[in-house]
């Protein structure tokens, strides 16, 4: 997938988890936190993410990751190591 496409599977599931998020605020460098993903929606994102892309990655080695951005670019670092 490119990085676009991986945004797009992060959008969606951001929506998925808070649907009353204006979608106009996903950007690159938005955190989740700052999105009003609170730490179980954060969880639930990332493994929804993951699940779509059809990837099997440690949540802690996603744990650093500041914004939107980083966790497109690991995302698709990840998806490179299959």
């Amino acid at each position: 997938m490119t990085k676009p496409e991986i945004f797009a599977v992060v959008r969606e599931q951001l929506l998925s988890v808070i649907p009353d998020l204006d979608p106009d605020r996903i950007v690159l460098q938005m955190g989740l936190r700052d999105l009003g993903a609170n730490s179980v929606d954060r969880g639930d994102i990332l493994m929804q993410t993951l699940e779509a892309m059809g990837l099997n990655v440690p949540l802690h080695q996603l744990a650093s990751v500041k914004n939107i951005g980083e966790l497109v670019d690991a995302l698709h670092a990840r998806q490179s190591d299959r």
